[in-house]
Protein backbone atom coordinates (compact mmCIF):
# COMPACT_ATOMS: atom_id res chain seq x y z
CA UNK A 1 0.00 0.00 0.00
CA UNK A 2 1.38 3.16 -0.79
CA UNK A 3 1.82 6.24 1.65
CA UNK A 4 2.32 9.53 0.55
CA UNK A 5 3.59 11.67 3.51
CA UNK A 6 3.15 14.85 1.96
CA UNK A 7 -0.45 14.29 1.53
CA UNK A 8 -0.84 13.47 5.51
CA UNK A 9 1.12 16.37 6.60
CA UNK A 10 -1.47 18.56 4.67
CA UNK A 11 -3.97 16.99 6.22
CA UNK A 12 -2.90 16.96 9.38
CA UNK A 13 -2.11 20.69 9.00
CA UNK A 14 -5.41 20.79 8.03
CA UNK A 15 -6.92 19.39 10.87
CA UNK A 16 -4.65 21.14 13.20
CA UNK A 17 -5.89 24.54 11.57
CA UNK A 18 -9.42 23.28 12.24
CA UNK A 19 -8.59 23.01 15.81
CA UNK A 20 -7.59 26.83 16.12
CA UNK A 21 -10.58 28.00 14.16
CA UNK A 22 -13.05 26.12 16.38
CA UNK A 23 -11.10 27.82 19.51
CA UNK A 24 -10.93 31.13 17.56
CA UNK A 25 -15.00 31.19 17.23
CA UNK A 26 -15.95 29.73 21.25
CA UNK A 27 -16.81 33.07 22.34
CA UNK A 28 -19.47 32.47 19.62
CA UNK A 29 -20.46 28.82 19.70
CA UNK A 30 -19.32 27.51 22.56
CA UNK A 31 -16.73 24.70 22.51
CA UNK A 32 -18.07 22.79 20.00
CA UNK A 33 -15.54 19.84 20.99
CA UNK A 34 -17.58 19.94 24.75
CA UNK A 35 -20.27 17.17 23.32
CA UNK A 36 -18.14 14.49 22.26
CA UNK A 37 -15.52 14.73 24.94
CA UNK A 38 -19.11 15.00 27.57
CA UNK A 39 -20.24 11.98 25.24
CA UNK A 40 -17.03 9.98 25.99
CA UNK A 41 -16.89 11.55 29.65
CA UNK A 42 -20.51 10.12 29.98
CA UNK A 43 -19.57 6.84 28.59
CA UNK A 44 -16.46 6.12 30.34
CA UNK A 45 -16.65 3.08 32.94
CA UNK A 46 -16.92 4.53 36.37
CA UNK A 47 -13.42 2.99 37.94
CA UNK A 48 -11.70 5.35 34.62
CA UNK A 49 -13.39 8.33 35.58
CA UNK A 50 -12.64 7.97 39.07
CA UNK A 51 -9.23 7.08 38.05
CA UNK A 52 -8.54 10.24 35.56
CA UNK A 53 -10.15 12.43 38.43
CA UNK A 54 -7.81 11.41 41.34
CA UNK A 55 -5.06 11.44 38.79
CA UNK A 56 -5.50 14.56 36.82
CA UNK A 57 -8.11 16.70 39.35
CA UNK A 58 -9.44 19.58 37.40
CA UNK A 59 -7.71 18.90 34.49
CA UNK A 60 -8.91 15.78 33.66
CA UNK A 61 -11.24 17.18 31.10
CA UNK A 62 -8.88 19.87 29.85
CA UNK A 63 -6.96 16.61 28.94
CA UNK A 64 -9.47 14.41 27.47
CA UNK A 65 -10.23 17.65 25.51
CA UNK A 66 -6.76 18.10 23.87
CA UNK A 67 -6.61 14.27 23.34
CA UNK A 68 -9.62 13.68 21.58
CA UNK A 69 -8.25 16.69 19.44
CA UNK A 70 -5.00 15.44 18.77
CA UNK A 71 -6.62 12.33 17.54
CA UNK A 72 -8.83 13.49 15.24
CA UNK A 73 -5.70 15.44 13.75
CA UNK A 74 -3.89 11.93 14.00
CA UNK A 75 -6.42 10.72 11.91
CA UNK A 76 -6.99 12.98 9.41
CA UNK A 77 -3.12 12.38 8.94
CA UNK A 78 -3.66 8.91 8.25
CA UNK A 79 -6.15 9.35 6.22
CA UNK A 80 -4.53 11.78 4.14
CA UNK A 81 -1.54 9.51 3.72
CA UNK A 82 -3.51 6.78 2.35
CA UNK A 83 -5.48 8.37 0.18
CA UNK A 84 -2.23 9.85 -1.22
CA UNK A 85 -3.37 13.05 -2.59
CA UNK A 86 -4.30 16.79 -2.10
CA UNK A 87 -6.42 16.84 -4.71
CA UNK A 88 -9.72 17.42 -3.30
CA UNK A 89 -12.23 19.83 -4.53
CA UNK A 90 -12.71 22.47 -2.44
CA UNK A 91 -16.16 22.19 -2.12
CA UNK A 92 -15.63 19.15 -0.34
CA UNK A 93 -13.01 20.15 2.04
CA UNK A 94 -14.76 22.96 2.56
CA UNK A 95 -17.89 21.56 2.99
CA UNK A 96 -16.78 18.59 5.07
CA UNK A 97 -15.31 20.76 7.80
CA UNK A 98 -18.16 23.04 8.09
CA UNK A 99 -20.67 20.18 8.31
CA UNK A 100 -18.73 18.80 11.11
CA UNK A 101 -18.59 22.01 13.17
CA UNK A 102 -22.13 22.64 12.31
CA UNK A 103 -23.11 18.87 13.95
CA UNK A 104 -21.13 20.07 16.55
CA UNK A 105 -23.01 22.71 17.25
CA UNK A 106 -26.49 21.89 16.77
CA UNK A 107 -25.80 19.92 20.07
CA UNK A 108 -24.62 23.38 21.62
CA UNK A 109 -27.61 25.46 23.42
CA UNK A 110 -26.63 29.36 22.76
CA UNK A 111 -28.59 32.29 22.71
CA UNK A 112 -27.66 33.87 19.48
CA UNK A 113 -27.77 31.03 17.25
CA UNK A 114 -27.55 32.62 13.66
CA UNK A 115 -24.23 34.23 14.43
CA UNK A 116 -22.99 30.98 15.56
CA UNK A 117 -24.16 29.25 12.29
CA UNK A 118 -22.05 31.53 9.92
CA UNK A 119 -19.02 31.23 12.14
CA UNK A 120 -19.78 27.76 12.69
CA UNK A 121 -19.79 26.96 8.77
CA UNK A 122 -16.76 29.51 8.78
CA UNK A 123 -14.53 27.04 10.30
CA UNK A 124 -14.40 24.51 6.81
CA UNK A 125 -12.54 27.65 5.09
CA UNK A 126 -9.08 27.88 6.87
CA UNK A 127 -8.09 24.40 6.82
CA UNK A 128 -9.51 24.72 2.89
CA UNK A 129 -6.38 26.50 2.44
CA UNK A 130 -4.40 23.90 3.26
CA UNK A 131 -5.58 21.39 0.90
CA UNK A 132 -4.97 21.38 -2.60
CA UNK A 133 -8.19 21.97 -4.34
CA UNK A 134 -9.00 21.15 -7.95
CA UNK A 135 -5.79 19.50 -10.17
CA UNK A 136 -2.57 20.30 -8.33
CA UNK A 137 0.47 21.66 -10.24
CA UNK A 138 3.76 19.27 -10.54
CA UNK A 139 6.86 20.31 -8.31
CA UNK A 140 8.71 22.74 -9.44
CA UNK A 141 11.72 23.26 -7.51
CA UNK A 142 12.27 24.24 -3.78
CA UNK A 143 11.34 27.77 -4.57
CA UNK A 144 8.30 27.01 -5.99
CA UNK A 145 7.71 24.68 -3.30
CA UNK A 146 8.46 27.59 -0.74
CA UNK A 147 6.57 29.83 -2.22
CA UNK A 148 3.25 28.13 -2.39
CA UNK A 149 3.77 26.69 1.03
CA UNK A 150 4.15 30.27 2.36
CA UNK A 151 1.29 31.32 0.13
CA UNK A 152 -0.56 28.56 2.17
CA UNK A 153 0.14 29.79 5.72
CA UNK A 154 -0.81 33.37 4.49
CA UNK A 155 -3.95 32.60 3.24
CA UNK A 156 -4.86 30.15 6.26
CA UNK A 157 -3.24 32.49 8.99
CA UNK A 158 -6.13 35.43 7.40
CA UNK A 159 -8.55 33.21 7.29
CA UNK A 160 -8.14 32.15 11.16
CA UNK A 161 -7.62 35.79 11.75
CA UNK A 162 -10.99 36.98 10.33
CA UNK A 163 -13.16 34.21 12.30
CA UNK A 164 -11.61 35.25 15.26
CA UNK A 165 -12.31 38.92 14.90
CA UNK A 166 -15.73 37.67 14.07
CA UNK A 167 -16.17 35.56 16.89
CA UNK A 168 -15.04 38.54 18.93
CA UNK A 169 -17.78 41.13 17.95
CA UNK A 170 -20.19 38.55 17.61
CA UNK A 171 -19.57 37.55 21.95
CA UNK A 172 -20.33 41.09 21.86
CA UNK A 173 -23.45 41.08 20.46
CA UNK A 174 -24.56 38.11 21.93
CA UNK A 175 -23.40 39.58 25.79
CA UNK A 176 -26.21 42.43 25.06
CA UNK A 177 -28.95 39.63 24.63
CA UNK A 178 -27.70 36.78 27.23
CA UNK A 179 -29.26 35.47 30.21
CA UNK A 180 -31.19 38.28 31.76
CA UNK A 181 -31.22 38.39 35.89
CA UNK A 182 -28.22 36.70 35.95
CA UNK A 183 -26.18 38.17 38.68
CA UNK A 184 -28.68 40.72 39.14
CA UNK A 185 -29.26 42.41 42.75
CA UNK A 186 -32.24 40.55 44.93
CA UNK A 187 -34.47 42.49 46.93
CA UNK A 188 -33.11 44.25 50.35
CA UNK A 189 -34.90 41.73 52.47
CA UNK A 190 -31.93 39.24 51.83
CA UNK A 191 -29.49 40.82 54.00
CA UNK A 192 -25.72 38.91 53.82
CA UNK A 193 -22.70 38.51 55.12
CA UNK A 194 -19.02 38.71 52.65
CA UNK A 195 -15.81 38.30 52.70
CA UNK A 196 -12.69 37.65 50.65
CA UNK A 197 -11.52 33.68 50.28
CA UNK A 198 -7.67 32.78 51.48
CA UNK A 199 -7.26 29.22 50.17
CA UNK A 200 -5.13 27.10 51.95
CA UNK A 201 -2.67 24.31 50.50
CA UNK A 202 -2.78 20.41 51.29
CA UNK A 203 0.77 20.39 52.28
CA UNK A 204 4.00 22.05 52.52
CA UNK A 205 4.91 24.65 55.18
CA UNK A 206 3.14 28.26 56.39
CA UNK A 207 4.88 30.98 57.76
CA UNK A 208 3.61 33.00 60.99
CA UNK A 209 3.34 36.08 60.00
CA UNK A 210 4.03 39.15 62.44
CA UNK A 211 1.09 40.77 63.64
CA UNK A 212 -0.04 43.22 66.62
CA UNK A 213 -3.26 43.31 69.10
CA UNK A 214 -5.34 40.29 70.02
CA UNK A 215 -5.24 37.43 67.48
CA UNK A 216 -8.61 37.20 67.09
CA UNK A 217 -9.75 34.73 64.43
CA UNK A 218 -8.71 36.81 61.01
CA UNK A 219 -4.90 36.55 61.26
CA UNK A 220 -2.87 35.67 58.00
CA UNK A 221 -3.82 32.89 56.01
CA UNK A 222 -7.28 32.58 57.82
CA UNK A 223 -10.44 32.63 55.52
CA UNK A 224 -13.35 34.38 56.37
CA UNK A 225 -16.02 33.50 58.21
CA UNK A 226 -18.51 33.89 55.34
CA UNK A 227 -16.45 34.24 51.90
CA UNK A 228 -17.93 35.91 48.76
CA UNK A 229 -20.03 34.02 46.31
CA UNK A 230 -17.57 34.97 43.35
CA UNK A 231 -14.49 32.75 45.34
CA UNK A 232 -16.75 30.16 46.00
CA UNK A 233 -15.17 26.96 44.34
CA UNK A 234 -16.51 25.45 41.03
CA UNK A 235 -16.53 21.97 39.98
CA UNK A 236 -18.84 20.43 37.29
CA UNK A 237 -18.72 17.53 35.08
CA UNK A 238 -19.00 19.80 31.70
CA UNK A 239 -16.05 22.02 30.19
CA UNK A 240 -18.81 24.23 29.45
CA UNK A 241 -21.40 25.64 31.74
CA UNK A 242 -25.16 25.12 30.08
CA UNK A 243 -26.88 28.66 29.19
CA UNK A 244 -29.94 29.21 30.45
CA UNK A 245 -32.63 31.95 29.69
CA UNK A 246 -34.52 32.96 32.77
CA UNK A 247 -37.36 34.12 30.51
CA UNK A 248 -37.73 30.77 29.48
CA UNK A 249 -36.99 28.82 31.98
CA UNK A 250 -38.94 26.90 34.81
CA UNK A 251 -38.64 24.25 37.24
CA UNK A 252 -41.31 21.74 37.36
CA UNK A 253 -42.66 19.60 40.34
CA UNK A 254 -43.61 16.67 39.20
CA UNK A 255 -44.76 13.50 40.78
CA UNK A 256 -46.77 14.60 43.51
CA UNK A 257 -50.31 15.04 44.44
CA UNK A 258 -49.95 18.61 42.75
CA UNK A 259 -47.67 19.47 39.59
CA UNK A 260 -46.53 22.45 39.05
CA UNK A 261 -44.13 24.95 37.70
CA UNK A 262 -41.91 27.86 39.16
CA UNK A 263 -39.80 30.59 37.49
CA UNK A 264 -37.08 32.63 38.46
CA UNK A 265 -39.08 35.38 39.87
CA UNK A 266 -41.52 32.73 42.02
CA UNK A 267 -38.44 31.58 44.00
CA UNK A 268 -37.63 35.28 44.59
CA UNK A 269 -40.82 36.66 45.57
CA UNK A 270 -41.61 33.10 47.48
CA UNK A 271 -43.41 33.66 51.32
CA UNK A 272 -40.17 31.20 53.01
CA UNK A 273 -37.27 32.56 51.32
CA UNK A 274 -34.30 32.97 53.19
CA UNK A 275 -31.08 33.78 52.88
CA UNK A 276 -28.40 31.09 54.95
CA UNK A 277 -25.21 30.55 55.00
CA UNK A 278 -23.57 26.89 54.22
CA UNK A 279 -20.56 25.11 53.96
CA UNK A 280 -19.96 22.71 50.64
CA UNK A 281 -17.70 20.47 50.50
CA UNK A 282 -16.22 18.95 46.82
CA UNK A 283 -16.17 14.81 47.57
CA UNK A 284 -12.45 15.38 45.31
CA UNK A 285 -11.37 17.48 47.78
CA UNK A 286 -8.57 15.97 49.68
CA UNK A 287 -7.27 16.59 53.21
CA UNK A 288 -7.18 19.95 53.97
CA UNK A 289 -7.60 21.11 49.93
CA UNK A 290 -9.45 24.20 48.71
CA UNK A 291 -12.59 22.33 47.46
CA UNK A 292 -14.69 23.95 50.62
CA UNK A 293 -16.19 27.42 50.49
CA UNK A 294 -19.02 29.12 53.18
CA UNK A 295 -21.22 31.49 51.83
CA UNK A 296 -24.22 33.21 52.49
CA UNK A 297 -26.99 32.00 50.05
CA UNK A 298 -30.82 32.99 49.08
CA UNK A 299 -33.34 29.77 49.25
CA UNK A 300 -36.28 28.42 49.50
CA UNK A 301 -36.30 25.52 51.83
CA UNK A 302 -37.15 22.06 49.68
CA UNK A 303 -39.60 21.30 52.30
CA UNK A 304 -41.79 24.50 51.34
CA UNK A 305 -41.90 22.88 47.65
CA UNK A 306 -42.69 19.43 48.60
CA UNK A 307 -45.22 20.34 51.28
CA UNK A 308 -47.15 22.56 48.15
CA UNK A 309 -47.03 19.68 46.01
CA UNK A 310 -48.01 16.96 48.08
CA UNK A 311 -45.70 13.62 48.74
CA UNK A 312 -47.42 10.03 48.16
CA UNK A 313 -47.43 7.56 50.32
CA UNK A 314 -45.63 5.43 47.47
CA UNK A 315 -43.06 8.30 46.85
CA UNK A 316 -38.77 6.61 47.24
CA UNK A 317 -36.70 9.52 46.02
CA UNK A 318 -36.61 13.01 45.39
CA UNK A 319 -34.63 13.30 42.01
CA UNK A 320 -33.71 16.31 41.17
CA UNK A 321 -32.53 16.63 37.17
CA UNK A 322 -30.55 19.47 35.47
CA UNK A 323 -30.22 21.13 31.91
CA UNK A 324 -27.54 19.45 31.24
CA UNK A 325 -28.41 15.95 31.86
CA UNK A 326 -27.15 15.20 35.28
CA UNK A 327 -29.30 14.05 37.89
CA UNK A 328 -29.03 13.23 41.53
CA UNK A 329 -31.33 11.63 44.09
CA UNK A 330 -32.27 12.03 48.22
CA UNK A 331 -34.24 9.41 49.88
CA UNK A 332 -37.70 11.16 50.60
CA UNK A 333 -37.31 10.48 54.30
CA UNK A 334 -33.88 12.19 53.84
CA UNK A 335 -35.26 15.26 52.20
CA UNK A 336 -38.16 15.78 54.83
CA UNK A 337 -35.65 15.12 57.82
CA UNK A 338 -32.73 17.14 56.40
CA UNK A 339 -32.29 20.75 55.71
CA UNK A 340 -32.47 21.37 52.25
CA UNK A 341 -32.90 24.33 49.80
CA UNK A 342 -33.65 25.84 46.40
CA UNK A 343 -30.91 28.47 46.13
CA UNK A 344 -31.66 31.18 43.75
CA UNK A 345 -29.14 33.63 44.61
CA UNK A 346 -25.73 33.65 46.10
CA UNK A 347 -24.13 37.05 48.49
CA UNK A 348 -27.44 38.78 47.32
CA UNK A 349 -27.69 38.70 43.76
CA UNK A 350 -28.41 35.74 41.25
CA UNK A 351 -26.86 32.84 40.69
CA UNK A 352 -24.10 33.14 38.46
CA UNK A 353 -23.99 30.59 35.37
CA UNK A 354 -21.10 28.83 37.29
CA UNK A 355 -22.99 28.10 40.15
CA UNK A 356 -26.33 26.82 38.49
CA UNK A 357 -28.06 30.14 37.15
CA UNK A 358 -30.83 30.17 37.47
CA UNK A 359 -31.76 27.54 40.49
CA UNK A 360 -29.62 24.54 41.97
CA UNK A 361 -30.51 22.38 44.80
CA UNK A 362 -28.38 22.90 48.15
CA UNK A 363 -27.32 20.11 50.63
CA UNK A 364 -25.43 21.11 53.32
CA UNK A 365 -23.68 18.34 54.97
CA UNK A 366 -23.89 16.29 52.12
CA UNK A 367 -21.22 16.66 49.51
CA UNK A 368 -21.20 18.62 46.88
CA UNK A 369 -22.27 16.12 43.67
CA UNK A 370 -25.53 15.58 45.83
CA UNK A 371 -26.08 19.63 44.78
CA UNK A 372 -27.59 19.65 41.33
CA UNK A 373 -26.66 22.94 39.68
CA UNK A 374 -28.61 24.20 36.62
CA UNK A 375 -32.22 22.55 37.97
CA UNK A 376 -35.13 22.14 35.76
CA UNK A 377 -36.87 19.25 37.21
CA UNK A 378 -37.55 18.29 40.97
CA UNK A 379 -39.59 14.95 40.39
CA UNK A 380 -40.95 12.51 43.76
CA UNK A 381 -40.31 9.30 41.92
CA UNK A 382 -41.93 5.85 43.33
CA UNK A 383 -38.62 3.79 41.88
CA UNK A 384 -34.92 3.76 43.52
CA UNK A 385 -33.11 6.55 41.32
CA UNK A 386 -29.57 5.41 40.35
CA UNK A 387 -27.94 9.25 39.79
CA UNK A 388 -24.61 10.37 38.10
CA UNK A 389 -21.77 9.40 40.04
CA UNK A 390 -23.58 6.48 42.28
CA UNK A 391 -23.53 5.32 38.64
CA UNK A 392 -19.94 4.95 39.06
CA UNK A 393 -19.41 3.55 41.86
CA UNK A 394 -19.20 6.55 44.59
CA UNK A 395 -21.21 6.39 47.84
CA UNK A 396 -25.07 7.35 47.36
CA UNK A 397 -25.51 9.12 50.66
CA UNK A 398 -22.58 11.17 50.55
CA UNK A 399 -22.87 12.77 53.79
CA UNK A 400 -19.57 14.89 54.86
CA UNK A 401 -16.33 13.50 57.28
CA UNK A 402 -15.82 15.57 59.93
CA UNK A 403 -13.26 17.52 58.83
CA UNK A 404 -10.49 20.01 60.96
CA UNK A 405 -8.10 21.77 57.98
CA UNK A 406 -5.06 24.14 59.33
CA UNK A 407 -5.67 27.53 57.40
CA UNK A 408 -3.21 30.14 59.47
CA UNK A 409 -0.87 31.18 61.58
CA UNK A 410 0.82 34.38 62.70
CA UNK A 411 2.84 34.96 65.91
CA UNK A 412 3.60 38.21 68.22
CA UNK A 413 4.87 38.98 71.61
CA UNK A 414 6.87 35.64 71.74
CA UNK A 415 3.26 33.73 71.28
CA UNK A 416 2.14 31.91 68.11
CA UNK A 417 -1.32 31.58 67.16
CA UNK A 418 -2.77 28.69 64.42
CA UNK A 419 -6.10 28.29 63.16
CA UNK A 420 -8.28 26.79 60.28
CA UNK A 421 -11.54 25.98 59.66
CA UNK A 422 -13.70 22.82 60.95
CA UNK A 423 -17.09 21.20 59.40
CA UNK A 424 -19.07 18.03 60.39
CA UNK A 425 -21.92 19.02 57.81
CA UNK A 426 -25.48 18.38 59.71
CA UNK A 427 -23.66 16.99 62.76
CA UNK A 428 -22.11 20.47 63.87
CA UNK A 429 -18.75 20.68 65.04
CA UNK A 430 -18.43 20.70 68.88
CA UNK A 431 -15.03 20.33 69.49
CA UNK A 432 -11.14 21.06 67.67
CA UNK A 433 -7.75 19.77 69.09
CA UNK A 434 -4.16 20.96 67.92
CA UNK A 435 -1.23 18.94 68.26
CA UNK A 436 2.19 20.26 68.16
CA UNK A 437 4.15 17.11 68.20
CA UNK A 438 3.19 15.02 66.00
CA UNK A 439 -0.05 13.29 67.62
CA UNK A 440 1.53 12.42 71.01
CA UNK A 441 -0.64 15.36 73.30
CA UNK A 442 -3.09 17.20 71.82
CA UNK A 443 -4.61 21.02 72.96
CA UNK A 444 -8.00 21.89 72.89
CA UNK A 445 -8.45 24.99 70.60
CA UNK A 446 -11.06 28.27 70.84
CA UNK A 447 -13.86 27.68 68.74
CA UNK A 448 -15.70 30.78 66.82
CA UNK A 449 -19.71 30.13 67.09
CA UNK A 450 -20.57 29.30 63.29
CA UNK A 451 -21.99 31.87 60.88
CA UNK A 452 -25.13 29.30 60.94
CA UNK A 453 -26.08 25.62 62.07
CA UNK A 454 -24.99 24.37 57.79
CA UNK A 455 -21.82 26.40 58.19
CA UNK A 456 -18.03 25.45 59.09
CA UNK A 457 -16.19 27.15 62.64
CA UNK A 458 -13.14 28.54 62.97
CA UNK A 459 -11.08 27.66 65.51
CA UNK A 460 -7.70 28.70 66.44
CA UNK A 461 -5.10 27.69 69.32
CA UNK A 462 -2.71 30.54 71.03
CA UNK A 463 0.65 28.83 72.44
CA UNK A 464 3.92 30.25 73.57
CA UNK A 465 6.71 30.17 70.82
CA UNK A 466 9.13 26.84 70.84
CA UNK A 467 12.81 27.28 70.42
CA UNK A 468 12.59 25.96 67.12
CA UNK A 469 12.47 27.08 63.77
CA UNK A 470 9.28 25.39 62.70
CA UNK A 471 6.21 23.62 64.56
CA UNK A 472 4.39 20.79 62.50
CA UNK A 473 0.84 21.27 63.66
CA UNK A 474 -1.84 18.57 63.25
CA UNK A 475 -5.42 18.92 63.97
CA UNK A 476 -8.52 16.61 64.56
CA UNK A 477 -12.24 17.81 64.90
CA UNK A 478 -14.76 15.70 66.85
CA UNK A 479 -18.90 16.25 65.76
CA UNK A 480 -22.15 17.10 67.73
CA UNK A 481 -22.99 13.48 68.39
CA UNK A 482 -19.07 13.22 70.06
CA UNK A 483 -18.01 11.10 67.25
CA UNK A 484 -14.06 12.19 66.84
CA UNK A 485 -12.87 11.87 63.41
CA UNK A 486 -11.18 9.42 61.62
CA UNK A 487 -7.35 9.34 61.57
CA UNK A 488 -7.18 6.42 59.05
CA UNK A 489 -5.99 8.10 55.59
CA UNK A 490 -8.33 7.35 52.77
CA UNK A 491 -8.37 9.48 49.41
CA UNK A 492 -11.69 11.19 47.96
CA UNK A 493 -13.20 8.05 46.12
CA UNK A 494 -15.74 6.52 46.39
CA UNK A 495 -16.74 8.43 50.50
CA UNK A 496 -14.51 11.30 50.42
CA UNK A 497 -11.50 11.81 52.22
CA UNK A 498 -10.57 11.17 55.83
CA UNK A 499 -7.38 11.40 58.16
CA UNK A 500 -6.00 14.52 60.23
CA UNK A 501 -4.52 17.88 58.09
CA UNK A 502 -0.94 18.20 58.98
CA UNK A 503 1.00 21.39 58.35
CA UNK A 504 4.37 22.43 58.94
CA UNK A 505 4.86 26.16 60.19
CA UNK A 506 7.73 28.16 59.98
CA UNK A 507 8.15 30.69 62.71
Amino acid sequence: MHVDRRAGAVWGAAGIVWAVSLRLVRPVTGDLLDPPVSAVVGAAPGWLATAAIEAFGGAAQTLLAVGSAAAFVVLLAVAGALLGTTRTPLPAVAGGFALAALALYWLVPLPVRPVGLVAAAGTGLPPTIFVRAGRTTPWQGTDYARRRSLRRVVRGGAAVGALGALSQVSAWAGARVGPPRADDPLPERFKRETGRTVGGANSGTDEAAETTGDFGFDFAGMPPRVEDADDHYVVDINRQDPVVRADSWTLSVTGGETEYDLTLDDLIDHPDAVSVPATLVCISNTVGGDLISTTTWQAVPLDSLLDRAGVPDDAVDVVTRAVDGYSEAIPVEAAREMTAFVAFGAGGSTLESAHGFPARLLLPGRYGMKSTKWLTEIELATEDHAAYWERRGWVERAAVNTLAYVRGAAQRDGEVAVGGVAYAGDRGVDRVEVSRDGGETWHEADLEAPPSPHAWRRWRLVFPAPDADEVTIVARATDGTGERQTAESTGPHPGGSTGFHEKTISL
